[in-house]
């Protein structure tokens, strides 16, 4: 699958708009900007909450390349978009409905209508059938990576990986997450 190039002066444009608007954003929750492996890169994360309030938490993120001598303006490598959903929550399968059909089927095939982990399926099994480690994975949060993108030159030296890494980190400061990887 071809991953489409970020535009980023068009990115960094959009993000300096918003952040003007940060102080009067009544559905900004949280903004953080973490360090990378590589010392002219950051990540900066915006949680945004939604119509159902922080039950459901939209997470959009940059990779940043800081200009070198100051003289440009820091370019914008990659992108990476979220949804968090809390759980338990009765609401669970109308919320994922709401963000998009892919992530409705994959709730619906691993997640009773609150959200909890169903009995049957992969995960459990991924969980080695531990009726703990399956209570604590039922509730927290239902992390959704709706997408990542990294612009092709900047590929194969793990950017991706700490971006996602990074991503964990910017939420584990203030959800409980509890992270089960679903195989295809």
């Amino acid at each position: 699958m071809a991953v489409p190039n970020v535009d980023a002066e068009e990115e960094v444009q959009d993000w300096q708009e918003e952040e003007e608007e940060d102080e009067e954003d009544e559905y900004l929750v949280m903004k953080d900007t973490l360090p990378s492996p590589e010392p002219d890169v950051s990540f900066v994360f915006r949680t945004e909450k939604s119509e159902f309030g922080i039950r459901l938490l939209y997470i959009s993120g940059r990779c940043v390349r800081r200009s070198a001598s100051g003289d440009h303006p820091d370019q914008t490598i990659g992108t990476i978009q979220a949804t968090l959903i809390h759980r338990p929550n009765g609401a669970f399968w109308r919320m994922c409905d709401t963000v998009s059909d892919e992530l409705q089927t994959v709730s619906s095939e691993c997640c009773y209508s609150d959200g909890t982990l169903k009995e049957s399926g992969g995960l459990p099994e991924a969980l080695g059938n531990d009726s703990e480690r399956i209570a604590a994975a039922s509730n927290g949060g239902f992390l959704y990576v709706n997408s990542i993108q990294l612009d092709p030159a900047e590929r194969g030296r793990d950017l991706g990986l700490n971006f996602m890494l990074s991503l964990l980190d910017h939420l584990a400061s203030a959800h409980n997450l509890h992270p089960v990887l679903q195989q295809p």
